[in-house]
């Protein structure tokens, strides 16, 4: 804090001795000392609070640095994510849409190619509320096999 020598500290100390007087001079040594003494604690706990404020200014910058480069990486996952992972579920999305439509027109073509006024509308009805397409292609298949054998 203070650099003092011994020669500095001498002259306070004569100085003292002659301001202060022989017999009160150890109790105003005392006196400063205790000032001196609180003074040194008072620059200790300064410095100590600055200290914890620098450090928790410097944790706060890299807590903000990590933040900002997880959410960087948050980012680029969510779009990695959605360039290589959802981009093929929604090309078989469209080929299965795409494979219905097909489906659908293909049972429309082959149910008008097979309808003829002997069968009744029961079936008709019961093919269209079929969901499963392959069973009702087949039942198609047997109408038309029916209708070929009641004609021929």
């Amino acid at each position: 804090m203070f650099e003092l020598g011994f020669m500095e500290i001498l002259v306070i100390v004569i100085v003292a001795f002659v301001v202060v007087g022989p017999e009160k001079l150890p109790k105003a040594l005392a006196k400063i000392y205790k000032w001196l003494k609180k003074i040194s604690n008072y620059i200790f706990e300064f410095k100590a609070k600055i200290d914890r404020e620098l450090e928790i200014s410097e944790l706060r910058e890299e807590a903000t640095r990590y933040k900002n480069e997880l959410m960087s990486a948050h980012q680029k996952l969510d779009e990695m994510a959605k360039k290589e992972i959802l981009a093929p579920f929604k090309n078989e999305v469209e080929n299965i849409n795409k494979i219905d439509k097909d489906m659908k027109s293909e049972i429309k073509a082959d149910f008008k190619n097979s309808v003829n006024p002997n069968h009744s509308a029961n079936n008709i009805v019961t093919l269209k509320k079929d969901k499963n397409r392959s069973s009702a292609k087949s039942e198609l298949e047997e109408l038309m096999n029916k209708g070929q054998k009641t004609d021929g």
